[in-house]
């Protein structure tokens, strides 16, 4: 018999079944997570300095924290698009990449062959 926590699993990966990450989208999303703790660091010590050159005023001490919040918050908001965009190419890289093809900008010297580059680039 299943306990309720293992019912829910398994109804949960029923309705939303789990990813398998490749190694190269783990290492993407280290980078990512990497990149912007960088960018949360940097905001928070630069703000963190000018509420500690504010010399006790509380509407500049209370305004700094609430930029930093919403700032830190703007950066996870980022930072989690980012990552799921690294977890949603693995469901479109399932099947082979579509190919489009363009002309060159300039036909001035001739007949050119198409230029092959991926899909939905430029």
């Amino acid at each position: 018999m299943k306990s309720a926590y293992e019912l829910a699993m398994s109804r949960l990966e029923q309705s939303a079944p789990s990813r398998v990450l490749t190694e190269e989208q783990k290492a993407a999303i280290r980078e990512i997570d990497s990149e912007y703790d960088a960018k949360v660091a940097e905001k928070k010590i630069f703000l963190e300095s000018e509420i500690a050159k504010s010399h006790g005023d509380l509407l500049a001490i209370e305004s700094l924290r609430k930029q930093l919040a919403s700032e830190l918050a703007s950066i996870e908001e980022k930072r989690e698009k980012r990552k799921e965009g690294i977890r949603i190419a693995q469901e479109s890289t399932s099947c082979e990449t579509p190919i489009q093809y363009r002309r060159p900008a300039s036909r001035a010297c001739g007949n050119h062959d198409p230029v092959r580059i991926p899909f939905g680039g430029s």
